[in-house]
């Protein structure tokens, strides 16, 4: 090729490169949108949440991971974020009373004896807080529907929602029907990622871990009391502990978690003791993040009467808990 038709080439090759932008005005037109969690830890682990993905909560029943849900909630309303709540669960006064709870750092039974107050509170919020009862998400048939919950999404997001809460999915899963209820999961998962991309949005999704992730006493444990006639310390000694959750004990199966840009695990071991000491005791796991670090850890304490999930420092607590942890394994 002579020097004329290489100047002709690359003369075109930059027309077209002028035609569609360069890569820097690509870059500066696409710069990424993240929103703080309010949490130190973890906002200097995952460098903040990104629009536009989908992140996942899971644990197992009861382990808090509503708390954890809530508390972001009100750091974001600090902040006058416009969130959407798609809740599958709670009745509307619950919900209030829970992140009023949060919010004046009260025990839930306080805010409950004063709920006449939330009248007061809720002109505060509601410009930028948006919420679904169980009741506003059945179909025809009287069944939680995720086409009317998408729905319900969709319009948090014209009227300014930037984040979307879904909790909780497993109970979509619940509801299957005839179709097996990872398959319904996988499809919920699916479409919720394609709405965070297509509205521009940070959604947020809870699924539950599988009751099978619980160990309870050992036969040798049992056997013991019986043979020294003890069977009053089956009360006061048996133990029921959580084992660390991984994504394969997530209901939905790896398909659709595969699609997610990461997940926190809510993992309290002891939720079942009746020690409040070791109850409290969380482990927050952070797991298949694409865009920070994975698989690491951050040490939270849970407070029951509030519903807060808080980071913690408290060394002293976790390596005690690990030494009785230990015990249960011999």
């Amino acid at each position: 090729m002579n020097q004329t038709k290489i100047d002709a080439v690359v003369d075109e090759l930059d027309q077209k490169t002028q035609s569609v932008g360069s890569l820097i005005d690509f870059v500066k037109s696409n710069d990424i949108e993240k929103v703080s969690t309010g949490y130190e830890k973890i906002d200097r682990l995952t460098g903040g949440l990104r629009f536009e993905n989908t992140y996942l909560i899971s644990g197992l029943e009861k382990s808090g991971k509503s708390s954890f849900i809530f508390k972001m909630i009100t750091n974001w309303l600090k902040d006058h974020w416009k969130i959407g709540l798609i809740n599958t669960e709670l009745s509307g006064e619950e919900v209030l009373i829970r992140l009023a709870a949060l919010t004046a750092n009260k025990t839930l039974a306080e805010i409950e004896a004063k709920k006449d107050k939330l009248k007061k509170w809720i002109p505060k919020i509601e410009k930028y807080f948006f919420a679904t009862t169980p009741g506003q998400l059945v179909n025809k048939e009287g069944q939680i529907d995720f086409d009317v919950s998408l729905s319900k999404a969709e319009a948090f997001v014209e009227a300014g929602a930037r984040i979307l809460i879904f909790d909780n999915l497993t109970t979509y899963g619940t509801q299957a029907g005839q179709k097996r209820g990872w398959e319904v999961l996988s499809n919920c998962v699916t479409r919720i990622t394609n709405f965070a991309k297509q509205k521009n949005v940070l959604c947020l999704i809870v699924i539950h871990t599988k009751p099978d992730t619980v160990f309870s006493d050992t036969p040798g444990f049992i056997r013991k009391i019986i043979e020294d006639n003890e069977p009053e310390k089956m009360f006061s000694k048996s133990a029921t502990i959580v084992r660390r959750p991984s994504l394969s004990d997530v209901y939905g199966g790896g398909g659709c978690l595969s699609q997610l840009s990461g997940a926190f695990l809510v993992w309290r071991p002891f939720q079942k003791f009746n020690d409040p000491s070791f109850k409290e005791m969380t482990l927050l796991i952070l797991d298949s993040f694409r865009h920070s670090e994975s698989g690491v850890d951050v040490e939270m304490v849970f407070n029951g009467s509030k519903g807060l999930l808080m980071e913690s420092d408290n060394e002293q607590l976790y390596q005690k808990g690990r030494e009785v942890f230990a015990g249960q394994d011999d």
